[in-house]
């Protein structure tokens, strides 16, 4: 049996392993699979704010927007979108370039809390250079543009979601849950590459086709499509500056007997197995 051999669920197998089948061949076999997502994302919100100030003050928040990060981390930045043309500083209109002191009030002495002593403050006569213009005496209209990533994160199972529908099926996803720990990384041989069903076409043709995704022989149901929905619904709304999405296989066999008491309700078995490779049996009654 090759490595990604031992997931798939067989008949042969769960009599070996001594599982309690219902009696006699089944009339009807299915072969599904489920699909466990891992999926990082850093969702980036995005505004501007105008401030007047010296292009000096701004200088080193550089222009466009930053690159991502190279991990899943949250992080805050700014960079410069616009600067308008110069006009005159009115924060510092009465005495250009200059500002009073907000230590000293203008004084230029300061009083010692100890020694109730006056020593000079380290201000310029009680001024200090204009903090709007840096003391150039002009300011711009500058735009900046805000940038805030925050990850975002998702470790989910889906089955194909007409097999719980079926009352003896009901609970299949979380013993599936259970036996694989979707919390551990999963198996490597059950890793799904590509997912969008896309082939290369004939060499008469050219081009390519779709077709639908399968592992193994074994059907993912509706689980591409609602996957898909809830990695949208991750993103929140916002741009994603950075993801990285694993997708995982989970062959199932679904098996139906014949039921001597009732042939309007056949026994209902579902065979998985467990992140080890061990076949599993899910029935209920």
């Amino acid at each position: 049996m090759d490595s990604k051999s031992r997931f798939i669920p067989n008949l042969e197998r769960a009599r070996s392993a001594g599982l309690s089948l219902p009696d006699g061949e089944p009339f009807e076999q299915e072969r599904w699979a489920g699909l466990l997502v891992i999926a990082g994302v850093l969702r980036r919100r995005t505004w501007k704010e105008d401030i007047w100030a010296h292009p000096d003050s701004v200088a080193q928040l550089g222009s466009g927007p930053p690159k991502a990060p190279d991990s899943f981390v949250a992080q805050s930045l700014a960079t410069v979108e616009s600067i308008g043309e110069a006009a005159p500083c009115i924060a510092c209109s009465l005495t250009p370039g200059k500002r009073r002191c907000r230590i000293c009030n203008g004084t230029n002495f300061v009083r010692q809390p100890k020694t109730k002593e006056h020593v000079r403050c380290s201000c310029t006569f009680g001024y200090v250079p204009c903090p709007t213009c840096t003391g150039k005496t002009q300011t711009h209209r500058i735009t900046l543009r805000f940038y805030e990533d925050a990850p975002a994160g998702m470790r989910e199972l889906w089955i194909p979601s007409h097999l719980p529908m079926h009352a003896p099926l009901f609970g299949l996803e979380g013993a599936m849950e259970a036996a694989i720990d979707v919390q551990l990384a999963p198996p490597e041989e059950l890793r799904c590459h590509d997912l969008t069903g896309r082939v290369g076409g004939s060499a008469y043709r050219g081009g390519s086709r779709v077709v639908r995704p399968t592992f193994e022989g074994h059907d993912f149901g509706d689980t591409i499509d609602r996957a898909l929905e809830a990695l949208k619904a991750l993103g929140g709304g916002f741009a994603v500056s950075r993801y990285e999405i694993l997708a995982y296989a989970w062959p199932i066999l679904r098996l139906r007997y014949k039921n001597p008491k009732d042939s309007a309700a056949p026994f209902e078995v579902a065979l998985f197995c467990d992140r080890l490779g061990e076949v599993r049996m899910f029935r209920k009654g």
